[in-house]
Parts: C-alpha cells; structure tokens; sequence
C-alpha cells in the first residue's frame, strides 16, 4: 500500500487520530476510482538533542512520549535528569505544551501526549515567544501517564513557611553582628524561558529572607533576575514572597549595580553575592547521562586560569575545534545572564574588584562549574564557596527539583529550619549559639546527596578546598565570619 496525504491546514483533534491518509492497494481500485480513508494516525515526535521532528513536523497532529516538568515552561522533555542539571536544555530535547492538561501531573511523570505541533502565536503566553514549536493539547485525555514519577513535584512550594517565621530565627541583633552596613546582591540569569527553573526564584527568596533576618535592609539587597519580573502565579512551584526584583539579568546591569556599590561601600561594610543560575565550563567525567565536553564555558585566552588545565585526550573531546583531541587547554567558567549570552569568571571578577575595599565580601554560587569563579575572585578578607568544582556541573535537590541541593543546605543552616518547611536543623558546631559561614558550609557538605563536590576559599590562595573545612588555613576565616 501506498500513503497519500491530503492537504489541509489543520486538522481538528481526535484521540489516537492525528494526520488524514488514503491508503490505495495496489489494483484494488480502478483508475480514477475514489480512495477508501485509513486509520488516521499520529505522526511519531521524538525528542533529543538536535532532532529536526519539531520543525519537520509544523503543522501536524504529532503524538510524542517522555518526561512532564513544569519548572520553567510547562513542556516535555526526553530526559527529566536534563531539567536537574544547571545547563541549559539543548534545541530538540524537549517541546513545550500549552493547552489542556490533567490534575494531579506531577514532575518526572512519563507521559504521552497527542497535539497539534505549531508555532507560537500571539495569544500564547509571553514565556513561549521564542520557542521554535509549541505542543497545542485540546482535551486533558490526550494526555495520559504511563508511569508516575517518585519526585512529588511542585506542591510543597506553594504552602511553605512564610517568610516572618524565618525572620524571627536570627536570635542576635543587628548590632552584634553588622559592621557599618551590609549589602547583597543576588544573581540569577536563568538563560531562557525554558530553561528557567522555578528553583532559581525559590532559592534566591529563601535567601533574601535570611538576610533580612541577619539585619540586611531591604534597600540593600539588590536582585538581578530574569527578565527583571517575578514569576506569575501561573508559574509551577512557585515560592511566594515579596522579595523585589530590581534588575534584568544582563551584563549592563551587573556593571550598574557594582558601579553603585563601588561608590557607596566603606571598608567596614560587608558585600554579600549570591549566584544562583545556569553555569558554562568543562565537564571532565562523566555525570549521569552527561558526557565530558565543554558547555557554555570558553576557551581562556589570557593565561590567567592557572588551575584548570585541561587534555583533551584524557576526556575524549576536542575542546578548541580544531578536529583533534591533542591540546592542552584552560577554561574560563560562565554563568547565564537573561537571553544575552553568558557572564565569564574574569567579566566577574573585574565587577566584584571594584568593592575590593568593602570589610568583608561573601560568595556563594550555586552554578555548574562554580568552583572556576573562586580562583578568579580570591582576595583579603573574602569567604568564598561554590556548590561544585570547577569541572562539575551542579544539580537540583531531589525529589522535588524545586530548590538547588547546596543552597538549600546553606540556607538551612542559616536559618535553622529546611526552605521546605520539613524540618528544623542545627549547624552551630561549637555551641556559641550561631553559626559561622563554615560551619554552613561544612553542613551543606556533608547533608549534599548529589555527585557535586563544595568547594570553599578564604585565605586569598589561588586554590581552594574540595572538601570540610579547616584544611590547613584555608577555612580559618570562615570559621569566625558570619552573616
């Protein structure tokens, strides 16, 4: 038999019928004799990174099997490991859903789901504008689960402790612990409405609420996020709270906050940075179902990074381009900025050096690849410490995804209590009634269930410790530094 599509410009959905076929058996019927229809069918969408089936297939009523999340953008995704790990998600692995869908989906469920595969149009929301292909789904039904995931996905953000409750932890004053004045920046780019996760809005409100409880002014915490909005309600796990967002993420507006900072900051004052996004840099091992390679990172052309050199061989990956697997290289680690291209460790460093004269100046970052920004930021009087190496990508904390795995330890020790509501917790080690920035460190490391290994600098070394702390001197500033 023979298949001959009859043209039409959209074809209404009906379950488990998706394209109109003839079907004509050879001799069957005399020529010119009308066609008997066949089973309509779905066109097969599968998803992986750089397939061409969503262009291909515009226009067409598609059904496709993989993995639900509604962490960014509601949408399918071939691998729900892709959506843990703080990298942005390559074209052709997943495919966002707008329409109809069932109550109680969760994150991770397998689904299959049967639509009419279009561009984005006007009346979609703003979030789906730059997707190549959006997945209409008419009717709940034509998306079914095959098998229920173990996460419990988004609900455990929605009824969260307020943020007063955590406000009313700090047991100690402004004035024990402030030095003049205390300032925050808090960081994250997300990349892209699709790889936006709802974890990077959860954790930078965790942590703006913990630094109101250590006697942060409100007017001095800056927030850099996004597209410089907050979530809408609409948005999957969303954490409620009235942290402001002042900033889209983009370098312009990183070089104006520090800018600002530069001019008003004495040397009794404490800078407080908090980097929670997507990371760019060279994977060295394997990591779940991702291979070594470089991601989002560049090559360093100014010698500067003096710690990570890298041999393509020995990662079987041709990082510069040039069709062999030979050279010996250095990386320079990024972290996303909001649909502008990344931010480099050294672009960084060169903002963060223009508070060099602030008392104290803190650091946690959370992105892939983070421990490659402590070399490059190291200097007197700075506590730095990032949620994996320079040559490991990061993770999201399991089961929910809804925050990332070492911040969440972090902000529990701080605050004394898990950003999820579970559960109190007591990272204060020597009993003098707070708890020091290493001994929050210290807890995140040992607490962190993910293959990330926590990194932590503050003896102005172009090294760090991959590890607990004390560790020789490193960590000795952050044993008796707080927030």
């Amino acid at each position: 038999m023979r298949l001959r599509p009859v043209r039409a410009s959209y074809v209404p959905l009906i379950p488990s019928i998706v394209a109109v076929f003839v079907v004509t058996p050879a001799g069957a019927l005399p020529r010119g004799a009308p066609s008997a229809p066949a089973i309509l069918r779905p066109a097969p969408l599968t998803l992986k990174p750089g397939a061409g089936d969503l262009r291909r297939l515009l226009g067409r009523q598609v059904e496709v099997t993989g993995y639900y999340y509604g962490g960014s953008i509601p949408m399918i995704v071939d691998d729900i490991e892709r959506v843990e790990v703080n990298l942005p998600l390559p074209p052709g692995c997943f495919v966002p859903l707008t329409g109809a869908r069932p109550q109680g989906l969760k994150w991770g469920d397998r689904v299959k789901a049967q639509g009419f595969l279009r561009r984005p149009g006007r009346d979609d929301h703003p979030s789906l504008a730059g997707s190549s292909a959006v997945l209409q789904i008419e009717k709940a039904e034509h998306l079914s689960v095959l098998r229920a995931a173990a996460i419990r996905g988004p609900a455990a953000a929605l009824d969260l402790t307020p943020p007063d409750s955590i406000r009313r932890v700090a047991r100690y004053t402004k004035e024990q612990l402030t030095p003049a004045r205390k300032y925050a920046v808090l960081i994250a780019g997300g990349g892209k409405p699709d790889s936006n996760h709802i974890r990077y809005w959860n954790d930078l409100t965790v942590m703006y609420d913990i630094l109101v409880s250590y006697g942060y002014q409100a007017s001095d915490i800056t927030v850099i996020y996004a597209d410089g909005l907050p979530p809408d309600d609409s948005r999957e796990g969303k954490r409620a709270s009235d942290m402001p967002v002042h900033f889209t993420a983009s370098h312009g507006n990183i070089r104006r906050v520090f800018d600002e900072l530069q001019r008003v900051v004495t040397p009794k004052d404490t800078v407080f940075i908090h980097i929670n996004d997507h990371g760019g840099g060279c994977l060295t091992q394997r990591s779940g179902s991702v291979e070594p390679d470089l991601y989002g990172g560049r090559i360093d052309d100014n010698d500067d990074e003096v710690l990570d050199r890298i041999c393509e061989n020995s990662i079987g990956a041709d990082l510069n381009g040039d069709g062999r697997q030979q050279d010996c290289v250095r990386i320079d680690e990024s972290f996303s900025l909001w649909q502008s291209g990344p931010m480099y460790d050294d672009e960084f460093a060169a903002e963060v050096a223009k508070v060099s004269s602030c008392g104290t100046l803190i650091l946690i970052a959370s992105q892939c690849f983070s421990g490659g920004f402590l070399d490059d930021l190291t200097g007197p009087n700075r506590v730095l410490m990032s949620a994996a190496d320079d040559v490991q990508i990061s993770r999201a904390r399991r089961p929910d995804l809804l925050y990332n795995e070492f911040p969440f330890w972090i902000m529990a020790a701080l605050s004394g209590q898990k950003p999820d509501g579970s559960g109190s917790v007591n990272a204060d080690a020597d009993g003098d009634g707070r708890v020091s920035l290493g001994e929050a460190y210290n807890f995140a490391l040992r607490n962190d269930a993910t293959d990330e290994t926590p990194c932590f600098e503050d003896n102005d070394a172009r090294s760090f410790a991959r590890g607990a702390i004390p560790a020789g001197t490193e960590g000795m500033l952050g044993m008796k530094t707080y927030l």
